[in-house]
Protein backbone atom coordinates (compact mmCIF):
# COMPACT_ATOMS: atom_id res chain seq x y z
CA UNK A 1 0.00 0.00 0.00
CA UNK A 2 0.94 3.46 -1.04
CA UNK A 3 1.28 6.38 1.77
CA UNK A 4 -0.78 9.39 0.08
CA UNK A 5 1.00 12.46 0.60
CA UNK A 6 -0.72 15.27 1.73
CA UNK A 7 0.64 18.69 -0.19
CA UNK A 8 0.07 22.02 1.49
CA UNK A 9 -2.44 24.34 -0.28
CA UNK A 10 -1.34 27.40 -2.46
CA UNK A 11 -3.52 29.62 -1.03
CA UNK A 12 -4.46 28.95 2.55
CA UNK A 13 -0.91 26.83 3.41
CA UNK A 14 -3.33 23.97 4.76
CA UNK A 15 -2.78 20.24 4.32
CA UNK A 16 -4.33 18.20 1.48
CA UNK A 17 -4.89 15.51 -0.60
CA UNK A 18 -5.34 17.43 -4.27
CA UNK A 19 -2.47 18.63 -6.03
CA UNK A 20 -2.49 22.41 -5.51
CA UNK A 21 -5.69 23.60 -3.86
CA UNK A 22 -8.30 22.28 -1.25
CA UNK A 23 -10.91 23.79 -2.94
CA UNK A 24 -12.19 25.49 -5.56
CA UNK A 25 -12.64 29.03 -3.32
CA UNK A 26 -8.96 28.84 -2.65
CA UNK A 27 -8.11 28.19 -6.64
CA UNK A 28 -10.37 31.38 -7.18
CA UNK A 29 -8.93 33.70 -4.40
CA UNK A 30 -5.48 32.43 -5.58
CA UNK A 31 -6.08 32.86 -9.28
CA UNK A 32 -7.65 36.75 -8.56
CA UNK A 33 -4.59 37.35 -6.20
CA UNK A 34 -2.12 36.54 -9.07
CA UNK A 35 -4.08 37.86 -12.27
CA UNK A 36 -6.30 40.95 -10.84
CA UNK A 37 -4.75 44.42 -11.37
CA UNK A 38 -8.41 46.27 -10.14
CA UNK A 39 -7.99 47.26 -6.63
CA UNK A 40 -11.66 48.08 -4.95
CA UNK A 41 -12.55 52.09 -4.36
CA UNK A 42 -14.09 51.04 -0.72
CA UNK A 43 -11.52 48.09 0.89
CA UNK A 44 -8.67 48.57 -0.98
CA UNK A 45 -8.72 44.87 -2.05
CA UNK A 46 -7.43 43.47 -5.12
CA UNK A 47 -10.56 42.69 -7.44
CA UNK A 48 -11.48 41.28 -10.84
CA UNK A 49 -14.46 43.96 -10.94
CA UNK A 50 -14.02 47.46 -12.32
CA UNK A 51 -14.74 49.18 -9.27
CA UNK A 52 -15.57 46.95 -6.54
CA UNK A 53 -14.94 44.01 -5.07
CA UNK A 54 -18.79 42.91 -3.53
CA UNK A 55 -21.98 44.92 -3.50
CA UNK A 56 -21.47 45.55 0.42
CA UNK A 57 -18.47 48.12 -0.99
CA UNK A 58 -20.25 49.36 -3.34
CA UNK A 59 -23.70 50.49 -0.75
CA UNK A 60 -21.03 51.93 1.51
CA UNK A 61 -19.08 53.60 -0.83
CA UNK A 62 -22.26 55.01 -2.58
CA UNK A 63 -23.76 56.24 0.92
CA UNK A 64 -20.68 57.79 1.95
CA UNK A 65 -20.84 59.86 -1.36
CA UNK A 66 -24.52 60.18 -1.60
CA UNK A 67 -24.28 58.83 -5.30
CA UNK A 68 -27.12 57.70 -7.13
CA UNK A 69 -31.38 57.78 -6.74
CA UNK A 70 -31.02 55.76 -3.58
CA UNK A 71 -28.68 58.03 -1.32
CA UNK A 72 -29.24 61.20 -3.17
CA UNK A 73 -33.00 63.65 -1.87
CA UNK A 74 -31.97 65.98 -4.88
CA UNK A 75 -31.85 62.74 -7.62
CA UNK A 76 -34.80 61.22 -6.18
CA UNK A 77 -36.92 64.29 -6.39
CA UNK A 78 -35.66 64.91 -9.53
CA UNK A 79 -36.04 61.14 -11.04
CA UNK A 80 -39.80 61.75 -9.44
CA UNK A 81 -40.64 64.90 -11.16
CA UNK A 82 -39.72 63.39 -14.54
CA UNK A 83 -41.59 60.15 -14.16
CA UNK A 84 -44.36 62.28 -12.76
CA UNK A 85 -44.72 64.30 -15.84
CA UNK A 86 -43.85 60.99 -18.20
CA UNK A 87 -46.65 59.21 -16.82
CA UNK A 88 -48.70 62.58 -17.47
CA UNK A 89 -48.08 62.99 -21.08
CA UNK A 90 -48.73 58.93 -21.67
CA UNK A 91 -52.15 58.83 -19.57
CA UNK A 92 -53.13 62.28 -19.40
CA UNK A 93 -56.61 61.80 -18.03
CA UNK A 94 -56.09 58.03 -16.89
CA UNK A 95 -56.28 59.17 -12.86
CA UNK A 96 -58.67 61.77 -13.04
CA UNK A 97 -61.53 59.38 -15.10
CA UNK A 98 -61.04 56.68 -13.00
CA UNK A 99 -62.63 58.50 -9.48
CA UNK A 100 -64.84 60.09 -12.20
CA UNK A 101 -66.08 56.27 -12.88
CA UNK A 102 -66.52 55.24 -9.58
CA UNK A 103 -68.66 58.10 -8.54
CA UNK A 104 -70.69 57.72 -11.45
CA UNK A 105 -71.57 54.08 -11.06
CA UNK A 106 -71.86 54.27 -7.05
CA UNK A 107 -72.85 57.91 -6.42
CA UNK A 108 -73.70 57.25 -2.89
CA UNK A 109 -70.36 54.54 -2.01
CA UNK A 110 -68.76 55.80 0.91
CA UNK A 111 -72.23 56.62 3.04
CA UNK A 112 -73.84 53.28 1.96
CA UNK A 113 -70.73 51.31 2.91
CA UNK A 114 -70.52 53.38 6.74
CA UNK A 115 -74.12 52.35 6.74
CA UNK A 116 -73.99 48.72 6.45
CA UNK A 117 -71.54 48.47 8.86
CA UNK A 118 -73.01 50.50 11.54
CA UNK A 119 -76.09 47.82 11.03
CA UNK A 120 -73.85 45.08 11.63
CA UNK A 121 -71.68 46.53 14.52
CA UNK A 122 -73.73 48.98 15.71
CA UNK A 123 -70.99 50.09 18.30
CA UNK A 124 -67.94 49.58 16.62
CA UNK A 125 -66.09 53.28 17.04
CA UNK A 126 -67.45 53.16 20.85
CA UNK A 127 -65.91 49.33 21.86
CA UNK A 128 -62.70 49.98 20.10
CA UNK A 129 -61.97 53.31 21.13
CA UNK A 130 -62.48 51.44 24.87
CA UNK A 131 -60.27 49.18 23.87
CA UNK A 132 -57.75 51.12 22.48
CA UNK A 133 -57.75 53.19 25.83
CA UNK A 134 -57.41 50.69 28.21
CA UNK A 135 -54.34 48.63 26.05
CA UNK A 136 -52.82 52.22 25.65
CA UNK A 137 -52.11 53.70 29.09
CA UNK A 138 -51.79 56.96 30.11
CA UNK A 139 -48.10 56.54 31.76
CA UNK A 140 -47.04 55.04 27.79
CA UNK A 141 -48.27 58.57 26.52
CA UNK A 142 -46.85 60.91 28.66
CA UNK A 143 -43.28 59.34 28.70
CA UNK A 144 -43.56 59.05 24.93
CA UNK A 145 -44.46 63.00 24.93
CA UNK A 146 -41.66 63.64 27.65
CA UNK A 147 -39.40 61.74 25.17
CA UNK A 148 -40.71 63.94 21.89
CA UNK A 149 -40.04 67.06 24.34
CA UNK A 150 -36.08 65.68 24.93
CA UNK A 151 -35.54 65.18 21.54
CA UNK A 152 -36.96 68.46 20.48
CA UNK A 153 -35.71 70.40 22.55
CA UNK A 154 -31.83 68.76 22.22
CA UNK A 155 -32.12 68.83 17.97
CA UNK A 156 -33.67 72.36 18.70
CA UNK A 157 -36.56 71.76 16.44
CA UNK A 158 -40.32 72.48 16.03
CA UNK A 159 -41.45 74.85 19.10
CA UNK A 160 -37.90 74.95 20.27
CA UNK A 161 -36.31 76.09 17.01
CA UNK A 162 -36.47 80.38 17.22
CA UNK A 163 -36.35 80.62 13.22
CA UNK A 164 -39.28 79.08 12.67
CA UNK A 165 -41.22 80.53 15.66
CA UNK A 166 -40.68 83.74 14.18
CA UNK A 167 -41.71 82.77 10.72
CA UNK A 168 -45.15 81.69 11.76
CA UNK A 169 -45.64 84.62 14.26
CA UNK A 170 -45.17 86.91 10.95
CA UNK A 171 -47.03 84.79 8.74
CA UNK A 172 -50.00 83.87 11.31
CA UNK A 173 -49.89 86.76 13.77
CA UNK A 174 -51.84 89.60 11.40
CA UNK A 175 -54.26 86.96 9.81
CA UNK A 176 -55.00 85.11 13.23
CA UNK A 177 -54.53 88.33 15.39
CA UNK A 178 -57.05 90.26 13.83
CA UNK A 179 -59.92 87.83 13.54
CA UNK A 180 -59.38 86.29 16.99
CA UNK A 181 -59.80 89.86 18.51
CA UNK A 182 -62.76 90.81 16.28
CA UNK A 183 -64.29 87.53 17.28
CA UNK A 184 -63.08 88.08 21.37
CA UNK A 185 -64.59 91.65 20.94
CA UNK A 186 -67.89 90.44 19.79
CA UNK A 187 -68.32 88.08 22.43
CA UNK A 188 -66.71 89.82 25.32
CA UNK A 189 -64.24 87.39 25.87
CA UNK A 190 -60.31 87.45 27.29
CA UNK A 191 -59.30 90.79 27.29
CA UNK A 192 -62.73 92.33 26.20
CA UNK A 193 -64.33 91.02 29.23
CA UNK A 194 -65.29 93.64 31.39
CA UNK A 195 -64.07 91.89 34.84
CA UNK A 196 -60.86 93.02 35.72
CA UNK A 197 -60.13 89.61 37.80
CA UNK A 198 -60.19 87.89 34.25
CA UNK A 199 -58.29 90.95 32.74
CA UNK A 200 -55.57 90.02 34.68
CA UNK A 201 -55.23 86.71 34.31
CA UNK A 202 -53.99 86.75 30.87
CA UNK A 203 -50.45 88.72 32.66
CA UNK A 204 -47.72 90.80 31.93
CA UNK A 205 -47.80 90.56 28.21
CA UNK A 206 -51.47 91.02 28.05
CA UNK A 207 -51.39 94.81 29.63
CA UNK A 208 -50.50 96.05 26.55
CA UNK A 209 -52.72 95.05 24.47
CA UNK A 210 -55.60 96.29 27.23
CA UNK A 211 -54.30 99.65 27.01
CA UNK A 212 -54.08 99.64 23.23
CA UNK A 213 -57.67 98.10 22.10
CA UNK A 214 -59.78 98.73 25.04
CA UNK A 215 -58.17 101.80 27.31
CA UNK A 216 -56.99 103.90 24.59
CA UNK A 217 -55.69 106.24 26.89
CA UNK A 218 -53.74 108.03 24.67
CA UNK A 219 -50.99 110.96 25.66
CA UNK A 220 -48.07 111.73 22.93
CA UNK A 221 -48.09 108.65 21.04
CA UNK A 222 -48.00 106.78 24.42
CA UNK A 223 -50.72 104.67 25.75
CA UNK A 224 -51.57 104.32 29.18
CA UNK A 225 -53.91 102.39 31.62
CA UNK A 226 -55.72 105.08 33.50
CA UNK A 227 -55.63 109.24 33.09
CA UNK A 228 -53.66 109.50 36.80
CA UNK A 229 -51.02 107.35 35.17
CA UNK A 230 -50.88 109.53 32.02
CA UNK A 231 -50.63 112.65 34.24
CA UNK A 232 -48.50 111.50 36.29
CA UNK A 233 -45.79 111.10 33.26
CA UNK A 234 -47.07 114.60 32.26
CA UNK A 235 -45.17 116.12 35.30
CA UNK A 236 -41.96 113.65 34.74
CA UNK A 237 -41.55 115.36 31.34
CA UNK A 238 -42.34 119.02 32.44
CA UNK A 239 -39.98 118.56 35.55
CA UNK A 240 -37.11 116.12 34.15
CA UNK A 241 -37.06 116.13 30.40
CA UNK A 242 -38.50 112.48 30.95
CA UNK A 243 -39.49 110.74 27.09
CA UNK A 244 -41.72 107.64 27.55
CA UNK A 245 -41.62 105.44 25.32
CA UNK A 246 -42.78 101.67 25.90
CA UNK A 247 -40.51 99.22 26.73
CA UNK A 248 -38.01 101.09 27.40
CA UNK A 249 -38.87 104.17 30.02
CA UNK A 250 -42.48 103.29 30.29
CA UNK A 251 -44.33 99.93 31.26
CA UNK A 252 -40.76 98.03 31.54
CA UNK A 253 -41.57 94.13 31.29
CA UNK A 254 -39.04 92.02 32.64
CA UNK A 255 -39.53 88.87 34.68
CA UNK A 256 -42.12 88.44 37.16
CA UNK A 257 -43.58 91.87 36.63
CA UNK A 258 -43.58 95.38 35.13
CA UNK A 259 -42.84 98.90 36.50
CA UNK A 260 -44.65 102.18 35.12
CA UNK A 261 -41.24 104.63 35.05
CA UNK A 262 -38.25 104.78 34.28
CA UNK A 263 -35.85 107.92 34.56
CA UNK A 264 -32.31 106.55 33.54
CA UNK A 265 -30.13 109.60 34.28
CA UNK A 266 -31.33 109.84 37.94
CA UNK A 267 -31.32 105.80 38.03
CA UNK A 268 -34.98 105.77 39.41
CA UNK A 269 -37.97 103.92 38.56
CA UNK A 270 -41.55 104.98 40.06
CA UNK A 271 -44.68 102.78 40.14
CA UNK A 272 -47.85 104.69 40.54
CA UNK A 273 -50.21 102.01 42.22
CA UNK A 274 -53.62 102.92 43.67
CA UNK A 275 -55.25 99.63 44.87
CA UNK A 276 -53.92 97.38 47.29
CA UNK A 277 -56.49 94.39 47.83
CA UNK A 278 -54.43 91.92 49.61
CA UNK A 279 -50.81 93.68 50.27
CA UNK A 280 -50.20 96.72 52.79
CA UNK A 281 -48.22 99.39 51.02
CA UNK A 282 -44.99 98.09 52.52
CA UNK A 283 -45.39 94.52 51.42
CA UNK A 284 -46.36 96.17 47.90
CA UNK A 285 -42.90 97.75 47.87
CA UNK A 286 -40.77 95.17 49.19
CA UNK A 287 -42.41 92.65 46.50
CA UNK A 288 -41.37 94.99 43.33
CA UNK A 289 -37.93 96.06 44.86
CA UNK A 290 -37.54 92.19 44.81
CA UNK A 291 -38.35 92.26 40.75
CA UNK A 292 -35.77 94.92 40.37
CA UNK A 293 -32.90 92.91 42.52
CA UNK A 294 -33.63 89.86 39.88
CA UNK A 295 -33.18 91.45 37.10
CA UNK A 296 -30.15 93.41 37.90
CA UNK A 297 -31.64 96.41 38.94
CA UNK A 298 -30.14 96.59 42.17
CA UNK A 299 -28.34 99.77 42.14
CA UNK A 300 -31.48 101.73 41.05
CA UNK A 301 -34.02 103.84 43.27
CA UNK A 302 -37.34 102.79 43.86
CA UNK A 303 -40.56 104.93 44.54
CA UNK A 304 -44.49 103.98 44.36
CA UNK A 305 -46.99 106.32 44.20
CA UNK A 306 -50.54 105.70 45.87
Amino acid sequence: MRRKIKIKCLNCKKLTNNLKFCSNKCKKLYWIKIHSTNICLWCGKKTQNNKFCSIECTQKYFKKYTISNFYNKKLQSKSGKIGGNRTKEMYPNHFSNIGKRVHDLHPNLASETMKRIHKVYPNLASESGKKGGKAVSFETHSKAGINAQKTLREKKLGYYNPETGRKGGKIGGPIGGKKSALNNKKRKLGLYNPNRKIQSMGGIASQKTLRENIRNLKYKSQYYDSTDEAGVSASLIEQFNYIPIEGKTLHIRMKNGEIDYLIENLKLFIEYHVRFDKLTFIQYYKKRRKILDKNGYKGYNLIVIK
